[in-house]
């Protein structure tokens, strides 16, 4: 397990551990957030490996990013694979099918929550945190999965936008899918068009 894995779930924990009754609410919040910001760091880390782009080129990758308002979570799961030949599963491993279900559970959950839905199941403390400890696994593998595949494990800061550590080559093969700034624009407009 990465320690940067560790250090960014360690305020879940607290919150886990606390008596406050918003406890489940907010805990599970939190992991949801670390997912998502981990898949986005994962994908923006690939796209910075092709030599096309430099620290000159953060603001105009963040920027392509950031006007494309429709790149999702599993936007980011076909772009990482697209980008590096590694399936998010072969980063998981055996237990990705299990995971990314209940990781699947926990975001349709989530969307009934924060728009005041009723769910069909009930959404109480204990079951939020079950959802947390299911999140934490997949970040977890994946966290494990990536830092020995990619030398990176999408928690390390202060940022994702930097270059492999020596020894892992991933830019052979980004360099070609990404030549120029350009090339990343239409990449993310063919991933947004992907459904589900």
């Amino acid at each position: 397990m990465t320690a940067s894995y560790e250090e960014d779930f360690q305020p879940v924990g607290e919150i886990e551990n606390s008596v406050h009754q918003t406890k489940g609410v907010d805990a599970f919040s939190l992991s949801l957030l670390r997912a998502e910001r981990q898949m986005r760091r994962l994908f923006t880390y690939l796209v910075f490996q092709s030599t096309a782009f430099e620290r000159k080129d953060v603001k105009p990758l963040r920027d392509a990013l950031g006007a494309q308002g429709r790149i999702y979570f599993y936007h980011f799961e076909a772009g990482i694979g697209g980008l590096s030949g590694t399936s998010i599963a072969a980063l998981i491993g055996a237990q990705h099918h299990l995971l990314r279900n209940r990781l699947s559970d926990a975001m349709d959950a989530r969307n009934k929550i924060f728009h005041g839905q009723l769910t069909s199941d009930r959404n109480d403390t204990t079951m939020l945190l079950q959802h947390v400890s299911h999140i934490r696994d997949w970040c977890r593998q994946l966290a494990n999965g990536a830092q020995n595949t990619f030398g990176y494990d999408g928690f390390q800061r202060p940022s994702s936008f930097k270059k492999a550590p020596q020894g892992i080559q991933l830019s052979g093969r980004v360099t070609p899918l990404l030549p120029d700034i350009s090339a990343y624009h239409a990449f993310l407009n063919r991933l947004a068009r992907r459904r589900p």
